[in-house]
Protein backbone atom coordinates (compact mmCIF):
# COMPACT_ATOMS: atom_id res chain seq x y z
CA UNK A 1 0.00 0.00 0.00
CA UNK A 2 1.50 3.35 -1.02
CA UNK A 3 1.71 6.37 1.20
CA UNK A 4 -0.79 8.40 -0.86
CA UNK A 5 -3.18 5.48 -1.27
CA UNK A 6 -3.29 5.01 2.47
CA UNK A 7 -4.11 8.67 3.02
CA UNK A 8 -7.00 8.33 0.62
CA UNK A 9 -8.40 5.14 2.14
CA UNK A 10 -8.17 5.91 5.83
CA UNK A 11 -10.84 8.25 7.17
CA UNK A 12 -9.22 10.98 9.20
CA UNK A 13 -10.23 11.47 12.83
CA UNK A 14 -9.25 14.13 15.27
CA UNK A 15 -6.45 13.03 17.59
CA UNK A 16 -7.10 13.02 21.33
CA UNK A 17 -4.53 15.43 22.78
CA UNK A 18 -5.82 15.21 26.33
CA UNK A 19 -2.76 13.36 27.69
CA UNK A 20 -0.01 15.74 28.77
CA UNK A 21 3.16 14.24 30.24
CA UNK A 22 6.70 15.55 30.37
CA UNK A 23 9.71 13.33 29.74
CA UNK A 24 12.23 13.25 32.56
CA UNK A 25 15.65 11.89 33.27
CA UNK A 26 15.89 11.05 36.97
CA UNK A 27 19.40 11.23 38.37
CA UNK A 28 20.93 7.89 39.48
CA UNK A 29 20.81 8.92 43.15
CA UNK A 30 17.09 9.59 43.01
CA UNK A 31 14.43 6.95 43.47
CA UNK A 32 10.66 6.97 43.31
CA UNK A 33 10.17 7.76 46.98
CA UNK A 34 12.09 11.04 46.80
CA UNK A 35 10.43 14.30 45.83
CA UNK A 36 13.31 15.98 44.06
CA UNK A 37 12.65 17.81 40.83
CA UNK A 38 13.75 15.55 37.97
CA UNK A 39 15.67 17.01 35.08
CA UNK A 40 14.69 16.61 31.48
CA UNK A 41 16.30 14.13 29.11
CA UNK A 42 18.93 15.65 26.89
CA UNK A 43 19.09 19.15 25.49
CA UNK A 44 17.07 18.58 22.33
CA UNK A 45 13.40 18.11 21.61
CA UNK A 46 11.69 15.06 20.18
CA UNK A 47 12.47 16.48 16.73
CA UNK A 48 16.18 15.66 17.21
CA UNK A 49 17.60 13.92 14.15
CA UNK A 50 21.26 13.23 14.77
CA UNK A 51 23.76 10.50 15.65
CA UNK A 52 23.55 11.01 19.41
CA UNK A 53 19.80 10.67 19.98
CA UNK A 54 16.98 8.29 19.13
CA UNK A 55 15.17 9.30 15.97
CA UNK A 56 11.57 9.40 17.13
CA UNK A 57 8.63 8.68 14.81
CA UNK A 58 7.06 12.07 15.60
CA UNK A 59 10.10 14.10 14.49
CA UNK A 60 9.47 16.69 11.77
CA UNK A 61 12.48 15.19 10.02
CA UNK A 62 10.81 11.78 9.72
CA UNK A 63 9.64 12.09 6.12
CA UNK A 64 9.00 10.03 3.03
CA UNK A 65 9.70 11.28 -0.49
CA UNK A 66 7.09 10.39 -3.06
CA UNK A 67 7.47 11.81 -6.57
CA UNK A 68 9.68 14.60 -5.22
CA UNK A 69 7.11 15.43 -2.55
CA UNK A 70 8.28 15.62 1.07
CA UNK A 71 5.59 13.88 3.12
CA UNK A 72 5.41 13.73 6.90
CA UNK A 73 5.38 10.20 8.26
CA UNK A 74 4.00 11.43 11.58
CA UNK A 75 1.00 12.90 9.75
CA UNK A 76 0.47 9.48 8.22
CA UNK A 77 0.73 7.82 11.64
CA UNK A 78 -1.75 10.23 13.21
CA UNK A 79 -4.15 9.57 10.35
CA UNK A 80 -3.93 5.80 10.58
CA UNK A 81 -3.74 5.42 14.36
CA UNK A 82 -6.87 7.51 14.80
CA UNK A 83 -8.88 4.84 12.98
CA UNK A 84 -10.32 1.56 14.21
CA UNK A 85 -8.14 -1.47 13.52
CA UNK A 86 -10.43 -4.49 13.56
CA UNK A 87 -8.27 -7.33 12.29
CA UNK A 88 -4.73 -8.46 11.61
CA UNK A 89 -5.24 -7.44 7.98
CA UNK A 90 -6.01 -3.89 9.12
CA UNK A 91 -2.98 -4.07 11.40
CA UNK A 92 -0.77 -5.15 8.50
CA UNK A 93 -2.14 -2.31 6.36
CA UNK A 94 -1.22 0.14 9.11
CA UNK A 95 2.33 -1.22 9.44
CA UNK A 96 2.70 -1.13 5.64
CA UNK A 97 1.56 2.49 5.60
CA UNK A 98 4.21 3.43 8.15
CA UNK A 99 6.87 1.65 6.07
CA UNK A 100 6.12 2.59 2.44
CA UNK A 101 9.34 1.05 1.13
CA UNK A 102 8.30 -2.43 2.31
CA UNK A 103 6.78 -4.69 -0.29
CA UNK A 104 4.40 -7.37 0.96
CA UNK A 105 5.71 -7.52 4.53
CA UNK A 106 5.66 -10.98 6.07
CA UNK A 107 3.29 -10.94 9.04
CA UNK A 108 2.10 -14.53 8.82
CA UNK A 109 3.09 -15.29 12.41
CA UNK A 110 0.78 -12.54 13.68
CA UNK A 111 -2.10 -13.68 11.46
CA UNK A 112 -1.66 -17.29 12.57
CA UNK A 113 -1.46 -16.28 16.24
CA UNK A 114 -4.87 -14.63 16.21
CA UNK A 115 -6.31 -17.47 14.11
CA UNK A 116 -4.98 -20.42 16.10
CA UNK A 117 -3.69 -19.40 19.52
CA UNK A 118 -6.33 -17.13 21.04
CA UNK A 119 -9.94 -17.64 22.03
CA UNK A 120 -12.74 -15.59 20.43
CA UNK A 121 -12.97 -13.67 23.70
CA UNK A 122 -9.25 -12.85 23.64
CA UNK A 123 -9.46 -11.83 19.98
CA UNK A 124 -12.30 -9.45 20.79
CA UNK A 125 -10.54 -8.08 23.86
CA UNK A 126 -7.39 -7.27 21.90
CA UNK A 127 -9.01 -5.53 18.93
CA UNK A 128 -11.84 -3.83 20.82
CA UNK A 129 -10.09 -2.91 24.06
CA UNK A 130 -6.31 -3.34 24.27
CA UNK A 131 -5.44 -2.09 20.79
CA UNK A 132 -7.62 1.07 20.89
CA UNK A 133 -6.01 2.03 24.22
CA UNK A 134 -2.61 1.35 22.70
CA UNK A 135 -3.38 3.49 19.65
CA UNK A 136 -4.42 6.37 21.88
CA UNK A 137 -1.18 6.09 23.82
CA UNK A 138 0.85 5.96 20.60
CA UNK A 139 -0.76 9.20 19.44
CA UNK A 140 0.41 10.91 22.61
CA UNK A 141 4.10 10.44 21.71
CA UNK A 142 4.98 14.16 21.18
CA UNK A 143 3.46 15.00 24.56
CA UNK A 144 4.65 11.92 26.41
CA UNK A 145 8.23 12.13 25.10
CA UNK A 146 8.81 15.82 24.24
CA UNK A 147 12.57 15.62 24.76
CA UNK A 148 15.18 13.70 22.79
CA UNK A 149 16.35 10.36 24.17
CA UNK A 150 20.14 9.97 24.09
CA UNK A 151 21.77 6.87 22.63
CA UNK A 152 23.89 4.85 25.05
CA UNK A 153 26.92 4.38 22.82
CA UNK A 154 29.96 2.21 23.37
CA UNK A 155 32.70 3.39 25.74
CA UNK A 156 30.60 6.22 27.15
CA UNK A 157 29.13 5.99 30.63
CA UNK A 158 25.64 7.47 30.61
CA UNK A 159 22.12 6.73 31.76
CA UNK A 160 18.58 7.20 30.50
CA UNK A 161 15.55 7.31 32.81
CA UNK A 162 12.00 6.95 31.55
CA UNK A 163 8.60 6.56 33.18
CA UNK A 164 6.49 3.48 32.69
CA UNK A 165 4.10 5.55 30.57
CA UNK A 166 6.89 6.76 28.31
CA UNK A 167 8.25 3.26 27.87
CA UNK A 168 4.80 1.89 27.04
CA UNK A 169 4.31 4.59 24.41
CA UNK A 170 7.65 3.72 22.83
CA UNK A 171 7.01 -0.04 22.93
CA UNK A 172 3.65 0.47 21.23
CA UNK A 173 5.45 2.32 18.46
CA UNK A 174 7.83 -0.64 18.18
CA UNK A 175 4.75 -2.86 17.86
CA UNK A 176 3.60 -0.72 14.93
CA UNK A 177 7.16 -0.74 13.49
CA UNK A 178 7.38 3.06 13.35
CA UNK A 179 10.98 3.65 14.44
CA UNK A 180 12.84 4.97 11.39
CA UNK A 181 15.98 3.33 10.03
CA UNK A 182 15.69 0.41 12.46
CA UNK A 183 14.32 -2.41 10.29
CA UNK A 184 17.63 -3.36 8.68
CA UNK A 185 21.04 -2.78 10.27
CA UNK A 186 23.17 -5.71 9.14
CA UNK A 187 25.69 -3.80 7.04
CA UNK A 188 28.54 -2.06 8.92
CA UNK A 189 27.68 1.01 6.89
CA UNK A 190 24.14 1.09 8.28
CA UNK A 191 23.45 3.92 10.71
CA UNK A 192 22.29 1.61 13.49
CA UNK A 193 24.74 -1.21 12.89
CA UNK A 194 25.70 -2.53 16.33
CA UNK A 195 22.32 -1.65 17.82
CA UNK A 196 19.62 -4.26 18.51
CA UNK A 197 16.46 -4.40 16.47
CA UNK A 198 13.49 -2.69 18.11
CA UNK A 199 10.58 -2.81 15.66
CA UNK A 200 8.43 -5.93 16.04
CA UNK A 201 8.65 -6.91 12.35
CA UNK A 202 11.07 -9.68 13.38
CA UNK A 203 8.36 -11.15 15.62
CA UNK A 204 5.71 -10.98 12.93
CA UNK A 205 7.74 -12.93 10.36
CA UNK A 206 7.05 -16.61 9.83
CA UNK A 207 9.56 -19.24 8.83
CA UNK A 208 6.93 -21.75 7.73
CA UNK A 209 3.74 -19.71 7.16
CA UNK A 210 2.69 -20.24 10.76
CA UNK A 211 3.33 -18.92 14.26
CA UNK A 212 5.98 -20.84 16.20
CA UNK A 213 4.69 -21.76 19.70
CA UNK A 214 7.45 -19.67 21.32
CA UNK A 215 6.38 -16.61 19.34
CA UNK A 216 2.75 -17.19 20.30
CA UNK A 217 3.68 -17.17 23.99
CA UNK A 218 5.70 -13.99 23.46
CA UNK A 219 2.66 -12.30 21.91
CA UNK A 220 0.61 -13.33 24.94
CA UNK A 221 3.17 -11.82 27.33
CA UNK A 222 3.34 -8.58 25.37
CA UNK A 223 -0.33 -8.13 24.44
CA UNK A 224 -2.28 -9.67 27.33
CA UNK A 225 0.32 -9.50 30.09
CA UNK A 226 1.86 -6.09 29.43
CA UNK A 227 -0.26 -3.87 27.18
CA UNK A 228 -3.55 -4.85 28.78
CA UNK A 229 -2.23 -3.51 32.09
CA UNK A 230 0.03 -0.57 31.26
CA UNK A 231 -2.43 1.11 28.86
CA UNK A 232 -4.98 1.49 31.66
CA UNK A 233 -4.79 5.06 33.00
CA UNK A 234 -4.95 3.85 36.60
CA UNK A 235 -2.09 1.32 36.38
CA UNK A 236 0.31 2.19 39.21
CA UNK A 237 3.38 1.40 37.12
CA UNK A 238 2.81 4.23 34.63
CA UNK A 239 4.52 6.70 37.00
CA UNK A 240 7.29 4.28 37.90
CA UNK A 241 10.78 5.38 36.79
CA UNK A 242 13.08 2.91 35.06
CA UNK A 243 16.77 3.78 34.69
CA UNK A 244 19.10 2.27 32.11
CA UNK A 245 22.76 2.87 32.95
CA UNK A 246 25.71 1.96 30.75
CA UNK A 247 28.95 1.39 32.64
CA UNK A 248 32.51 1.07 31.38
CA UNK A 249 35.27 -0.61 33.39
CA UNK A 250 38.74 0.88 33.32
CA UNK A 251 41.06 -1.87 32.11
CA UNK A 252 44.83 -1.64 32.49
CA UNK A 253 46.46 -4.87 31.32
CA UNK A 254 49.12 -6.15 33.72
CA UNK A 255 47.84 -4.00 36.57
CA UNK A 256 44.50 -5.80 36.34
CA UNK A 257 46.18 -9.19 36.58
CA UNK A 258 48.09 -7.96 39.62
CA UNK A 259 44.87 -6.67 41.22
CA UNK A 260 43.26 -10.09 40.97
CA UNK A 261 46.27 -12.27 41.74
CA UNK A 262 47.31 -10.24 44.79
CA UNK A 263 43.85 -9.51 46.18
CA UNK A 264 43.52 -10.26 49.90
CA UNK A 265 39.77 -9.77 50.01
CA UNK A 266 37.77 -12.47 51.74
CA UNK A 267 35.12 -14.46 49.91
CA UNK A 268 31.58 -13.26 50.61
CA UNK A 269 28.85 -15.65 51.84
CA UNK A 270 27.45 -17.80 49.02
CA UNK A 271 24.14 -19.66 49.27
CA UNK A 272 23.34 -22.36 46.71
CA UNK A 273 19.77 -23.37 45.80
CA UNK A 274 18.70 -26.30 43.69
CA UNK A 275 15.15 -24.99 43.25
CA UNK A 276 13.60 -21.61 42.54
CA UNK A 277 14.73 -18.92 40.13
CA UNK A 278 16.11 -15.41 40.17
CA UNK A 279 12.99 -13.43 39.31
CA UNK A 280 10.60 -15.31 41.64
CA UNK A 281 12.78 -16.02 44.64
CA UNK A 282 15.19 -13.09 44.91
CA UNK A 283 12.96 -10.03 45.23
CA UNK A 284 14.62 -6.71 46.08
CA UNK A 285 18.01 -8.00 44.94
CA UNK A 286 20.53 -7.33 42.19
CA UNK A 287 19.65 -9.93 39.58
CA UNK A 288 22.04 -11.12 36.89
CA UNK A 289 20.77 -11.25 33.32
CA UNK A 290 22.64 -13.97 31.38
CA UNK A 291 22.88 -11.57 28.49
CA UNK A 292 23.83 -11.41 24.87
CA UNK A 293 26.13 -8.56 23.84
CA UNK A 294 23.14 -7.42 21.77
CA UNK A 295 20.95 -6.55 24.74
CA UNK A 296 17.81 -8.65 24.87
CA UNK A 297 19.26 -11.34 22.62
CA UNK A 298 16.51 -13.02 20.63
CA UNK A 299 13.58 -11.54 22.54
CA UNK A 300 12.13 -10.16 19.28
CA UNK A 301 12.89 -13.40 17.47
CA UNK A 302 12.89 -17.10 18.29
CA UNK A 303 15.16 -16.95 21.36
CA UNK A 304 13.48 -17.99 24.60
CA UNK A 305 16.02 -18.64 27.34
CA UNK A 306 16.96 -16.74 30.50
CA UNK A 307 17.49 -13.24 29.09
CA UNK A 308 14.60 -13.37 26.65
CA UNK A 309 12.23 -14.66 29.32
CA UNK A 310 13.28 -11.89 31.71
CA UNK A 311 12.60 -9.26 29.06
CA UNK A 312 9.22 -10.81 28.25
CA UNK A 313 7.92 -10.87 31.82
CA UNK A 314 9.39 -7.38 32.42
CA UNK A 315 8.87 -5.82 28.96
CA UNK A 316 10.11 -2.39 30.04
CA UNK A 317 13.57 -3.95 29.62
CA UNK A 318 12.88 -4.32 25.89
CA UNK A 319 13.04 -0.56 25.33
CA UNK A 320 16.76 -0.68 26.19
CA UNK A 321 17.17 -2.06 22.67
CA UNK A 322 16.05 1.29 21.28
CA UNK A 323 19.09 3.17 22.55
CA UNK A 324 21.75 0.71 23.78
CA UNK A 325 24.60 -0.13 21.42
CA UNK A 326 26.06 -3.65 21.70
CA UNK A 327 28.16 -4.27 24.80
CA UNK A 328 31.93 -4.53 24.55
CA UNK A 329 34.15 -6.68 26.78
CA UNK A 330 34.56 -3.98 29.43
CA UNK A 331 30.93 -2.82 29.56
CA UNK A 332 27.63 -3.69 31.19
CA UNK A 333 24.10 -2.32 31.36
CA UNK A 334 22.20 -1.87 34.62
CA UNK A 335 18.40 -1.66 34.61
CA UNK A 336 16.76 -0.34 37.78
CA UNK A 337 13.05 -0.30 38.51
CA UNK A 338 11.65 -2.48 35.71
CA UNK A 339 8.31 -3.91 36.83
CA UNK A 340 7.06 -7.41 36.22
CA UNK A 341 3.80 -8.00 34.33
CA UNK A 342 3.56 -11.73 33.54
CA UNK A 343 3.93 -15.18 35.06
CA UNK A 344 5.39 -18.02 33.05
CA UNK A 345 6.21 -21.70 33.08
CA UNK A 346 8.83 -23.68 31.21
CA UNK A 347 12.02 -22.72 29.45
CA UNK A 348 13.09 -22.67 25.81
CA UNK A 349 10.63 -24.65 23.71
CA UNK A 350 8.44 -25.32 26.77
CA UNK A 351 8.06 -21.63 27.70
CA UNK A 352 4.45 -20.54 28.23
CA UNK A 353 2.68 -17.39 29.36
CA UNK A 354 0.87 -18.15 32.62
CA UNK A 355 -1.28 -15.12 33.30
CA UNK A 356 -0.74 -11.69 34.79
CA UNK A 357 1.74 -11.27 37.62
CA UNK A 358 0.06 -10.42 40.92
CA UNK A 359 2.07 -7.87 42.91
CA UNK A 360 2.17 -8.91 46.54
CA UNK A 361 4.64 -6.06 47.04
CA UNK A 362 3.92 -3.23 44.61
CA UNK A 363 7.27 -1.56 45.26
CA UNK A 364 9.66 -4.53 45.18
CA UNK A 365 10.81 -3.76 41.62
CA UNK A 366 11.80 -0.23 42.66
CA UNK A 367 14.58 -1.74 44.76
CA UNK A 368 15.68 -4.28 42.16
CA UNK A 369 18.52 -3.96 39.68
CA UNK A 370 19.02 -6.16 36.64
CA UNK A 371 22.72 -6.62 35.88
CA UNK A 372 23.04 -7.13 32.13
CA UNK A 373 26.38 -8.84 31.52
CA UNK A 374 27.26 -10.95 28.49
CA UNK A 375 29.49 -13.98 28.90
CA UNK A 376 31.63 -15.23 26.05
CA UNK A 377 29.52 -17.04 23.47
CA UNK A 378 31.92 -19.80 22.48
CA UNK A 379 29.93 -21.30 19.56
CA UNK A 380 29.83 -17.85 17.93
CA UNK A 381 33.37 -16.75 18.75
CA UNK A 382 36.83 -17.62 17.53
CA UNK A 383 37.29 -19.71 20.67
CA UNK A 384 36.04 -23.17 21.55
CA UNK A 385 34.67 -24.16 24.98
CA UNK A 386 38.02 -25.84 25.63
CA UNK A 387 39.64 -22.39 25.49
CA UNK A 388 37.64 -20.95 28.39
CA UNK A 389 40.35 -21.97 30.87
CA UNK A 390 42.88 -19.68 29.23
CA UNK A 391 43.98 -17.03 31.73
CA UNK A 392 43.14 -14.20 29.34
CA UNK A 393 39.58 -15.48 28.86
CA UNK A 394 39.10 -16.06 32.59
CA UNK A 395 40.23 -12.45 33.09
CA UNK A 396 37.75 -11.27 30.46
CA UNK A 397 34.86 -12.97 32.26
CA UNK A 398 36.04 -11.71 35.64
CA UNK A 399 36.18 -8.13 34.43
CA UNK A 400 32.77 -8.41 32.77
CA UNK A 401 31.20 -9.66 36.01
CA UNK A 402 33.14 -7.13 38.10
CA UNK A 403 31.92 -4.31 35.86
CA UNK A 404 28.35 -5.29 36.72
CA UNK A 405 28.99 -5.84 40.42
CA UNK A 406 31.16 -2.85 41.39
CA UNK A 407 29.81 0.56 42.44
CA UNK A 408 26.43 -0.77 43.59
CA UNK A 409 23.54 1.67 43.33
CA UNK A 410 21.69 -0.20 46.06
CA UNK A 411 23.82 -0.76 49.15
CA UNK A 412 23.74 -4.12 50.92
CA UNK A 413 21.75 -5.91 48.24
CA UNK A 414 22.22 -9.61 47.54
CA UNK A 415 23.46 -10.61 44.09
CA UNK A 416 21.19 -13.31 42.63
CA UNK A 417 22.71 -15.33 39.82
CA UNK A 418 23.10 -18.81 38.39
CA UNK A 419 24.58 -20.61 35.41
CA UNK A 420 25.76 -17.45 33.64
CA UNK A 421 27.14 -18.10 30.16
CA UNK A 422 26.55 -21.83 30.35
CA UNK A 423 23.87 -23.54 28.24
CA UNK A 424 24.10 -22.57 24.57
CA UNK A 425 27.07 -20.26 25.26
CA UNK A 426 29.16 -23.30 26.22
CA UNK A 427 30.48 -22.13 29.58
CA UNK A 428 31.53 -24.55 32.32
CA UNK A 429 29.30 -24.23 35.39
CA UNK A 430 32.04 -24.89 37.92
CA UNK A 431 34.30 -22.25 36.38
CA UNK A 432 31.56 -19.65 35.93
CA UNK A 433 30.34 -20.04 39.51
CA UNK A 434 33.84 -19.35 40.84
CA UNK A 435 34.34 -16.39 38.50
CA UNK A 436 31.12 -14.74 39.66
CA UNK A 437 31.83 -15.45 43.31
CA UNK A 438 35.28 -13.86 43.36
CA UNK A 439 34.11 -10.94 41.19
CA UNK A 440 31.34 -10.17 43.69
CA UNK A 441 33.77 -10.59 46.59
CA UNK A 442 36.31 -8.22 45.04
CA UNK A 443 33.50 -5.71 44.46
CA UNK A 444 32.68 -5.83 48.18
CA UNK A 445 29.10 -7.03 47.77
CA UNK A 446 27.17 -8.30 50.79
CA UNK A 447 26.46 -11.85 49.66
CA UNK A 448 25.42 -13.97 46.71
CA UNK A 449 22.70 -16.52 46.07
CA UNK A 450 23.28 -19.04 43.30
CA UNK A 451 20.31 -20.73 41.62
CA UNK A 452 21.34 -24.04 40.04
CA UNK A 453 18.02 -24.51 38.21
CA UNK A 454 17.55 -28.12 39.24
CA UNK A 455 21.17 -29.25 38.83
CA UNK A 456 21.47 -31.15 42.12
CA UNK A 457 24.93 -32.46 41.20
CA UNK A 458 26.25 -28.91 40.81
CA UNK A 459 24.60 -27.90 44.10
CA UNK A 460 26.46 -30.60 46.01
CA UNK A 461 29.75 -29.81 44.31
CA UNK A 462 29.42 -26.08 44.83
CA UNK A 463 28.38 -26.41 48.47
CA UNK A 464 31.42 -28.61 49.09
CA UNK A 465 33.65 -26.04 47.40
CA UNK A 466 32.19 -23.18 49.47
CA UNK A 467 32.92 -25.15 52.64
CA UNK A 468 36.42 -26.03 51.46
CA UNK A 469 37.41 -22.47 50.58
CA UNK A 470 35.79 -21.04 53.71
CA UNK A 471 37.64 -23.48 55.97
CA UNK A 472 40.88 -22.65 54.17
CA UNK A 473 40.30 -18.88 54.59
CA UNK A 474 40.91 -18.56 50.86
CA UNK A 475 41.06 -15.06 49.38
CA UNK A 476 40.00 -13.72 46.00
CA UNK A 477 43.64 -13.81 44.93
CA UNK A 478 44.02 -17.44 46.00
CA UNK A 479 41.04 -18.56 43.93
CA UNK A 480 42.07 -16.45 40.93
CA UNK A 481 45.56 -17.98 40.88
CA UNK A 482 44.04 -21.44 41.16
CA UNK A 483 41.66 -20.88 38.25
CA UNK A 484 44.31 -19.43 35.96
CA UNK A 485 46.81 -22.22 36.70
CA UNK A 486 44.37 -25.03 35.93
CA UNK A 487 44.85 -25.12 32.16
CA UNK A 488 48.62 -25.51 32.25
CA UNK A 489 48.55 -28.01 35.10
CA UNK A 490 46.17 -30.43 33.35
CA UNK A 491 47.29 -29.80 29.77
CA UNK A 492 49.13 -33.12 29.37
CA UNK A 493 46.48 -35.29 31.02
CA UNK A 494 44.23 -37.33 28.74
CA UNK A 495 40.70 -35.94 28.47
CA UNK A 496 39.12 -38.99 30.06
CA UNK A 497 41.45 -38.70 33.06
CA UNK A 498 41.48 -34.91 33.34
CA UNK A 499 40.17 -33.62 36.70
CA UNK A 500 37.38 -31.07 36.78
CA UNK A 501 38.28 -27.63 38.01
CA UNK A 502 36.69 -28.39 41.39
CA UNK A 503 38.71 -31.61 41.69
CA UNK A 504 41.83 -29.63 40.87
CA UNK A 505 40.99 -27.00 43.49
CA UNK A 506 40.63 -29.71 46.14
CA UNK A 507 44.24 -30.73 45.57
CA UNK A 508 45.36 -27.15 46.29
CA UNK A 509 43.13 -26.26 49.22
CA UNK A 510 43.05 -29.60 51.05
CA UNK A 511 40.30 -32.10 51.89
CA UNK A 512 36.82 -30.94 52.77
CA UNK A 513 35.89 -31.23 56.43
CA UNK A 514 32.58 -32.99 55.99
CA UNK A 515 30.15 -32.81 58.91
CA UNK A 516 28.41 -36.17 59.04
CA UNK A 517 24.70 -36.12 59.72
CA UNK A 518 24.21 -37.60 63.19
CA UNK A 519 20.96 -39.15 62.09
CA UNK A 520 22.68 -41.35 59.53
Amino acid sequence: MSYQTTLNTWVKRKRDDSIQHNSYNVTPEQNNSEKKTPRKIGDNTSNAWNSTHVKLPCSVHNVHYNKLKRLSKWYMMKTVLAQKISSTCDFQDAVSAFNPTWENPDMDALHDFFSCYVTPEEHKKFFEDILPRSQKMALSLPNTCPQAIPLLRQQKEASVSLTGEQIACLIIHAMFCTFPKRNKAKDPKDEYYGFPSINFNTLYRSLDNSCHPNIAEKFKCLFFGYLDQITRPDDFRRDNVVTFERRVLEIDGQDDIKMWSQSKKALIPLTVRVDGNIEDDALRSCQVDFANKIVGGGVLGRGCVQEEIRFLISPECIISRLFTESLQDDECLLIRGAARYSNYTGYGDTFKYNGKYEHADCNSHVEEEIIVIDALNFPKSKYSPRDQYRPNLILRELQKAYCGFERPHFKNKTIATGNWGCGVFGGNRQLKSMIQWIAASEAGRKDMIYFAYGDSKLVGELQDMVQLLTNANATVGDVYCCLTSYRDQVRDIRDEDKPTIFQYMKTLFGPINVQMDETQ
